[in-house]
């Protein structure tokens, strides 16, 4: 999920990039449709094997490789091996999912921040996971323009100085009330 990395700091791999419950989810449709089998013991973490000859037919579902061996292809030679007949694996659609417009909206107000943090302070900013839960919060809350205006807002009151600028800051219960008696006030003249 997370990669491996070495105590001296290099990374072996870079990990799946998914959620361990996803990981889980899919190791089990693996298990379901043939490809893993799991090894389960009492009080110890689960194993999984990749499966190498399908169970129900016999063809490979994946090709054995001894990387100490000699075993090789031919020079030119490619060896193909049989597909498993009516075997459909369903994926997840990213095409237009309603998710895509908060998405857009997600990633636009992490550039504005950006932006407007290089043109009011000189630098750029950075973040964290925390600020953008808290960026995507803020999103069922408000619409994409009064959080831009909250954020120029922010950048130019004095609590920037003195409270940082990140996004957790700006999305503050303080700060939005801060924000909200501005709101009131302009209203109110």
């Amino acid at each position: 999920m997370r990669g491996i990395k070495k105590r001296n700091g290099e990374w072996l791999d870079r990990g799946t990039g998914l959620s361990k419950p996803k990981v889980i989810e899919s190791l089990r449709k693996l298990e379901e449709y043939g490809f893993v089998f799991s090894h389960k013991e009492k009080g110890k973490t689960t194993r999984w094997e990749v499966v190498f000859k399908s169970k129900n037919s016999s063809c490979q579902v994946v090709k054995k490789l001894y990387h100490t061996g000699k075993e090789t292809l031919p020079v030119g030679g490619k060896e193909t091996l049989p597909t498993i007949p009516i075997l459909t694996i369903p994926i997840r659609q990213t095409a237009s999912s309603p998710e895509d417009g908060a998405n857009a909206a997600h990633k636009h107000l992490i550039d504005f921040f950006f932006q407007e943090v290089e043109l009011e302070k000189g630098f750029k900013p950075t973040m964290d996971s925390a600020d953008g839960r808290v960026l995507k919060n803020a999103l069922k809350l408000y619409s994409r323009e009064i959080i831009e205006d909250m954020i120029s807002f922010y950048l130019q009151s004095e609590k920037s100085e003195r409270a940082g600028i990140t996004l957790k800051a700006i999305f503050s219960t303080h700060s939005q009330n801060i924000y909200n008696q501005k709101v009131a006030k302009i209203k109110n003249d």
